[in-house]
């Protein structure tokens, strides 16, 4: 179980770059109105992603999600807003059903000789994610969970390698699973999150491409707050 632990995260930090790839989409686990999470991490295939979710009421929470990453040969970066319901169960257990749409844009290049691969591309998002939980137990406040999203994403790619530039347009229907645990005190806590993209339907699968179908592993920091005055 630990070599395949190790192979997992070694596998995630060696990712090939694309447009779009494992978004490690929070997990807020909210449980009542005046309840907010600040998550923040990092991870090697986005670079840095943060979110903050909040209760707006004892049913109702809002979400907003922002990734970034930039190398020499890649990068994008988007922006998602969502709004949901949650409901607390027994044993400190909280299900969440989220959707939202969101916008982003990336890029990819490659010098390989003879072989250009140079392409832009923006993208609109529209998604459904489903939540299930365990709020902070125990000495360390450990809590985990998973969630399993559905996203439907249009694209619009620009490839630049000769002129004048060619221009496509690509549909993805996604599937795209998370696993998370964190772990420390009762407000600030530490933890990591296992994310994936399987693809479910694509439009045109010719090239351009701007997918990575790899795993993700993050590293994040999370900030409970609280308003006592509802």
């Amino acid at each position: 179980m630990k070599k395949q632990l190790i192979i997992i995260i070694i596998g995630a930090f060696f990712l090939s770059g694309c447009a779009y790839g494992p978004s490690m989409t929070d997990i807020p686990l909210i449980s009542g109105k005046g309840e907010m999470r600040l998550n923040a991490g990092i991870c090697p295939h986005i670079g840095a992603y943060t979110s903050l979710s909040y209760g707006l009421t004892d049913q109702i929470a809002v979400q907003g999600h922002a990734v970034y990453e930039t190398s020499f040969f890649n990068g994008y970066s988007s922006i998602e807003g969502a709004v949901g319901t949650f409901r607390n169960l027994r044993n400190n257990r909280v299900i969440e059903a989220y959707t939202g749409l969101g916008y982003g844009a990336g890029w990819e290049y490659s010098d390989v000789e003879d072989d250009c691969y140079d392409i832009s591309t923006n993208y609109g998002i529209l998604f459904g994610q489903f939540n299930y939980g365990r709020n902070g137990t125990g000495k360390y406040h450990f809590e985990r969970g998973v969630s399993a999203r559905l996203a439907s994403l249009y694209a619009s790619i620009t490839d630049e390698c000769d002129k004048p530039y060619r221009h496509y347009k690509k549909g993805y229907l996604t599937f795209e699973p998370t696993a998370f645990f964190r772990l420390g005190g009762e407000k600030l806590k530490v933890g990591m999150q296992l994310g994936s993209v399987v693809p479910l339907w694509v439009s045109k699968k010719t090239y351009p491409e701007i997918m990575n179908y790899g795993v993700n592993i993050g590293l994040s920091v999370n900030y409970k707050f609280v308003n006592r005055r509802k």
